[in-house]
C-alpha cells in the first residue's frame, strides 16, 4: 500500500568474502515506485545470523545452512512457542509480534551459536 513501510535484506560479498547483510527500508509510493527511508544496524548473531527489531516486531535473516528452524517464544501467561521451518538460505521471517526469546537450532534441535 501506498505510505506503508516495507523492509528488505541487503547481502554484500561473495563466496571468498565475508559477507555484510544490511537490513534497509524504504516507503512505497505505488506504481512500483518506493523511496530509500534508511539502513538499520543489525544484531550479529554471529554464524551469518542477523535480527533486527523493527516496526514493533522482529526481522531475522538467516544465511546458514546448519540452521533449520527459528524458534520464537512469546510472552504470555503460558508462553507460546512458534517453531519457523528455514527452507533454503537466505532466509528472511518477520514476526510482528515481539518475541521474549528466540533460538536458532540445527536439525538436531540444538542450538546454533
Amino acid at each position: 500500500m501506498d505510505g506503508d513501510a516495507e523492509h528488505y535484506w541487503f547481502k554484500s560479498g561473495n563466496e571468498y568474502q565475508y559477507h555484510r547483510y544490511t537490513p534497509i527500508e524504504f516507503t512505497a509510493l505505488g506504481d512500483d515506485k518506493y523511496r530509500f527511508v534508511k539502513t538499520y544496524n543489525p544484531i550479529d548473531r554471529g554464524m551469518q545470523i542477523r535480527a533486527l527489531q523493527w516496526n514493533g516486531g522482529y526481522s531475522f535473516m538467516i544465511d546458514n545452512e546448519k540452521c533449520v528452524s527459528l524458534e520464537l517464544t512469546y510472552p504470555e501467561v503460558n508462553p507460546v512457542v512458534e517453531v519457523v521451518p528455514v527452507d533454503s538460505v537466505p532466509f528472511v521471517y518477520y514476526s510482528e509480534l515481539m518475541p521474549a526469546e528466540y533460538k536458532f537450532l540445527d536439525a538436531e534441535g540444538n542450538q546454533i551459536y
